[in-house]
């Protein structure tokens, strides 16, 4: 038996490697398709792993922008050529983009003896940050959505990177079984945490600096922060806002550290030992999913202060991992960051391990994934 996993963005690498090895467990050889693009660098990757398929697509620079949709047209086109020829016996396709829906469903519709398995890690183009161009924007908009919902009843199963997403399909009475999986990675060196609140406040930024992030609510809390404590970002990945951060943050009492992209699990460990909190500041306006850098935060124990809805924020207020940010109050969020205290903070870093290990880990991959 043949199963082909798809993702167009190697941001999601790890949570594909757990997914390929349960297929292999299952006795499928497995092959796996990506772009030859990264997109958070936004530059094309020289580097080839074995069994995976790099599909070669134009670049682009920014997130937003007529570039990025005629890379992942053509990502999507040519990952549909590809399929045809392999004729896998089992396609797991994470999506966005929605072309690769469509796509996908294609291939499923014409080969009977094949199953399709979709794993949403967003929801586009409802998660637009811009919400006021949405109106002018309508009419591409309603094109783009349609490429999922008209075509995502061809699988056989729809997987969730969150309950928020899972409702929000089931919400639209689609009629094949919507199941949560919550993306994960093997376990990783728990940093040692020295944590001393009291010198110092250090956050961390895990990720992309993109038009979702919120900079404007990271420096009016730093404003207020820098007053009482000094105060540093240590950032773990690029962006095209990240000039933009960096610039916004520099203020007097503030120190800003750019590490660049890092993936040695050792090299990150260190970084994010040095910090009290990770930041998850989505834009108000998102429509927030499970985000991976809180994902992330959990798996290095790594306690969170989250400005986040839904289950982001859930988790932080039931299971104490981190503080959620009160937008309407941001001086009371900076006096529950200065009143924190390294006993605090331990307690909330376990409590992180052991909700990634319990909520992520933990996960039933059999049930989950059956079909």
């Amino acid at each position: 038996m043949r199963c082909v996993c798809i993702s167009c963005f190697n941001s999601y690498s790890m949570w594909m490697e757990c997914v390929i090895a349960y297929f292999r467990k299952k006795g499928y050889r497995v092959t796996y398709i990506t772009s030859d693009y990264d997109h958070i660098q936004k530059k094309h990757i020289k580097a080839r792993r074995k069994g995976t398929i790099h599909i070669h697509v134009p670049g682009y620079k920014n997130n937003i922008s007529p570039g990025r949709l005629i890379s992942h047209v053509v990502f999507s086109w040519k990952t549909g050529k590809i399929l045809e020829k392999l004729k896998p016996d089992l396609v797991y396709c994470i999506f966005p983009p929605n072309t690769l829906v469509k796509n996908c469903a294609r291939y499923r519709t014409a080969n009977k003896h094949a199953k399709l398995i979709f794993d949403c890690h967003d929801t586009w183009p409802e998660s637009f940050p811009y919400k006021k161009y949405q109106k002018l924007l309508r009419m591409p908009f309603d094109k783009w959505k349609n490429l999922r919902d008209n075509y995502i009843e061809a699988a056989d199963k729809l997987v969730c990177v969150s309950k928020e997403c899972r409702d929000f399909f089931t919400g639209k009475n689609i009629k094949i079984p919507v199941e949560v999986l919550k993306p994960a990675a093997n376990r990783t060196q728990i940093p040692d945490y020295q944590f001393q609140p009291e010198k110092e406040i250090a956050f961390c930024y895990l990720g992309n600096v993109n038009h979702i992030t919120d900079i404007s609510l990271v420096k009016s809390l730093l404003q207020i922060l820098s007053v009482s404590r000094k105060s540093s970002v240590h950032i773990i990945g690029q962006g095209q806002n990240l000039d933009r951060m960096i610039k916004e943050l520099q203020m007097p009492g503030v120190r800003i550290i750019c590490y660049g992209t890092v993936f040695d699990e050792r090299k990150k460990a260190e970084i994010i030992a040095q910090c009290v909190f990770g930041l998850n500041v989505p834009r108000e306006s998102i429509h927030s999913t499970m985000s991976l850098k809180s994902i992330e935060y959990m798996r290095f124990g790594l306690p969170i202060l989250n400005a986040g809805s839904g289950e982001n924020f859930d988790i932080v207020k039931n299971k104490n991992t981190g503080l959620n940010v009160n937008r309407s109050n941001i001086r009371q969020t900076a006096e529950d960051i200065l009143n924190i205290d390294s006993r605090m903070l331990y307690q909330m870093s376990e409590n992180s391990i052991q909700c990634y290990q319990e909520s992520f880990i933990g996960q039933d991959l059999h049930a989950i994934l059956k079909i």
